[in-house]
């Protein structure tokens, strides 16, 4: 720092070296005070632009704090949707690195495995699989490390005997170099796919069986009728009684057939509804069987014959039908077939039984499903395995209930019961 000191003072001479001294100390002084001043100044200054920028500091720590909390509370929330997604996903779903360790294991694979994801998370897969043919089905898998690839593989399922099939699919998981950064499994059940596969062969055996009987005795005798003239009316007469019971038949399975279409469209039953004599109803049916089977005794109790019903006569004797159908075939030794008729407060209730083969808890517990079919020996009876389901759906549409009730050995009982309707009179 560079200054000037001017003295003014009315002498008459010049100073002398002590003035002189004295001048040189003030004006030291006098600077040494300004420089003091001025580092004063600038030390304000200093530390007004230090509290300016520890202000503006603390306000962009704050705006990034609250920006860093923000995008904390996001993510947390993204992860615990993520988290409930996986937990609620019904399928398995295992994800592994790729070393095969286990990352992430959602509930439904550890029910379905037997196992804690606490007990396998960061190990390998092995302890995540005890059973040793799935272990290596899913290590082979794994290793592989593919996208869609897939195989079945079977868990214990209620009983012994139905075992539960599961299918495995694996994706590999890319990272943002495109490298494989481990894999994803998803575990599906598709034991009722299987089922209805199984069943669909099965009914399409069947089905197949079921028209080529009919259509061979139709054909075999019609040409007997028509290129044989040594046949007595005796026989002309049972030849076409035989024909006409085929004919029937044909006519039972693909009226069957377009039901269970309807049914598996949405489109159901209409129901055309008449009043109707319950006695007439149920005894046009039952004395047909009484004609059709003298190894049967069909005994018909109603509490009251007369009792009207306002229901679609026709659907109903389809029920008839079809559950005196299985009656009979499945009571080969014969024996008798109750049938009752009452009505229970606002619906008219209806008894099968009969004396027959009886069925299993198991297969009780089946008797509705499409297809299904108690006996499917060779010696089975004849039938599309359709017809409990077609009454259940008929039943259902009046707003009724059916059920079964059956024990090995000692025969079956089937229930059902039809509300009367406002038409009733």
């Amino acid at each position: 720092m560079f200054g000037a000191l001017n003295v003014y003072a009315n002498l008459s001479g010049a100073f002398d070296g002590e003035e002189i001294d004295l001048l040189v100390e003030v004006s030291q002084d006098i600077a040494f005070a300004i420089y003091i001043i001025e580092v004063e100044k600038d030390r304000a200054r200093a530390e007004d632009a230090l509290r300016k920028a520890h202000e503006e500091l603390e306000t962009r720590v704050s705006e990034r704090t609250d920006e860093l909390n923000k995008a904390l509370t996001d993510m947390e929330l993204a992860r615990d949707r993520i988290d409930g997604i996986i937990t609620s996903i019904a399928d398995g779903l295992i994800v592994t690195n790729i070393d095969n360790r286990v990352i992430l294991i959602n509930r439904a694979a550890e029910e379905l495995l037997s196992v804690r994801a606490d007990n396998v998370i960061n190990r390998p897969i092995d302890f995540a699989i005890h059973e040793k043919t799935l272990r290596e089905k899913v290590k082979y898998t794994l290793d592989k490390k593919t996208t869609g690839y897939q195989f079945d593989f079977e868990l214990p399922g209620i009983a012994a005997e139905h075992p539960r099939i599961m299918r495995a699919i694996t994706s590999v998981i890319q990272d943002k170099k495109g490298g494989q950064s481990g894999i994803v499994m998803i575990i599906h059940d598709v034991t009722s796919e299987r089922e209805m596969d199984r069943m669909k062969t099965e009914f399409i055996s069947t089905t197949a069986h079921e028209f080529r009987t009919p259509l061979t005795s139709i054909r075999g005798f019609s040409e007997i009728l028509l290129t044989r003239d040594d046949i007595s009316s005796t026989e002309k007469e049972k030849f076409l009684l035989y024909i006409n019971k085929q004919a029937i038949n044909l006519t039972r399975i693909i009226t069957e057939l377009l039901d269970i279409s309807r049914i598996e469209s949405g489109r159901g039953f209409s129901l055309n509804r008449t009043i109707c004599s319950a006695g007439e109803t149920v005894e046009s049916v039952t004395s047909y069987y009484q004609t059709m089977s003298s190894r049967h005794i069909f005994s018909v109790d109603l509490h009251d014959k007369s009792t009207k019903l306002f229901i679609d006569r026709e659907k109903t004797e389809r029920v008839l039908t079809n559950i005196l159908d299985n009656a009979i075939n499945y009571s080969p030794d014969g024996g008798t077939i109750l049938v009752t008729g009452e009505m229970t407060e606002n619906n008219y209730r209806v008894s099968i039984n009969d004396q027959g083969i009886g069925m299993t808890p198991e297969q009780v517990d089946r008797i509705f499903v499409k297809f299904f079919r108690a006996d499917t020996t060779a010696s089975a009876p004849e039938g599309t395995g359709l017809g409990m389901t077609i009454v259940k759906y008929i039943v259902e549409a009046y707003g009724g209930k059916v059920r079964v009730e059956s024990e090995q050995g000692k025969g079956t009982t089937v229930r059902f019961t039809i509300p009367i309707g406002t038409g009733n009179k």
